[in-house]
This record gives C-alpha cells, structure tokens and sequence, in this order.
C-alpha cells in the first residue's frame, strides 16, 4: 500500500496562493498594528514638551451618542462615553488614561442612512497658537453597495492636555466604487 499525493492543477495552486496570500493580509492588518497594547497612564509624562495624541477607537455606532466634539478631561466622562460606543461590546474594556496631562476627545458624525460612512484621524499639528486636529470624513461614492441600516461614525483619541484653542478640521473623502 503506498500513499497517494494530492496532485492540483496550476490554477488550483494558484487559487490556494492567493487565498493564502489574503488570509495573511488580513490577519496582519487586523493583529498586526496593535499587537502590543500599552498603557497611556505614563506615555505623556516621560517627555512633555512632546505633543501626543494616539486614536483610541473609531468606527460607527447605533448607540445613544450625541453628534459633535466632545473633549473629556477625567475618566468620569470617558466612562460615560465608552459605555455609550460599546453599548453591544460590554466586554471592551476602558482604556487607562493618565487625564493629568492628557485629554480624550470624542468626535461624533450626525446619523447617516447606510454604512459606508468613516470618520478617521489623519493627524495633529501643534502650531505656535493653536492645534489642529484634522479628520478625514469618508462617504461611499455612486456604485458603492452598502448596508441599510443608520450608522453614526465617531472617532476617539487622545491628546496632550494643552491651553491652546484646539480646532477640528474635517476633509470630505468620497469613495470611488466604480
């Protein structure tokens, strides 16, 4: 009795490849980025003439969560709101904030009618009077198949606390779908 090997056509290892390929893709981008989860009790203290921000969470929502900004300065407020975005998630645990010298802020779209709606922190600047938070704000363009059901984008992060005026900028990002 001997053993039989499998034998595949070309197009067939070709189809494993690539799906191999995507299966890796995928797992690197959704472990990859994150995979060592620290603290943010103490990333601000070490250096604080370093302006710092880091995104929290973004994503949509469906839960009871008022649009606009929301600049949280204790845990408190960050409760309130965490609860609120993972109201379906109630196993996510609170991000450890050091709000002596950090602020979390909440930006919330208005209620949309279908998915395909994103809101995403691009970057911070630190001007000589001001900073600037500026967020992208995604939309699926004409030929985008999307879910039907109300979304509500939101991005959370975190910055240093600062005396500056903080000013939202948003940038519209329509995606192709043809």
């Amino acid at each position: 009795m001997g053993f039989k090997f499998l034998i595949f056509s070309q197009k067939t290892k070709k189809l494993f490849f690539v799906f191999f390929i995507l299966l890796l893709a995928f797992l690197f981008f959704r472990f990859g980025f994150n995979s060592e989860k620290e603290s943010l009790e103490n990333i601000s203290s070490e250096n604080p003439s370093l302006f710092f921000h880091q995104i929290l969470e973004e994503g949509i929502t469906s839960g009871d969560v008022e649009a606009g900004i929301k600049i949280m300065k204790n845990r408190d407020e960050l409760t309130e709101f965490w609860k609120n975005i993972n109201f379906s998630r109630p196993s996510v645990s609170l991000p450890e904030i050091n709000f002596d010298v950090n602020y979390a802020v909440a930006v919330v779209s208005e209620m949309k009618p279908t998915g395909g709606f994103y809101l995403h922190l691009e970057k911070v600047e630190d001007l000589e009077d001001k900073v600037i938070a500026l967020l992208k704000e995604s939309s699926p363009g004409s030929g985008c198949f999307t879910t039907e059901i109300i979304t509500q984008p939101f991005s959370l992060f975190v910055i240093s606390k600062t005396d500056k005026e903080i000013i939202f900028q948003t940038e519209p990002d329509v995606k192709d779908c043809r």
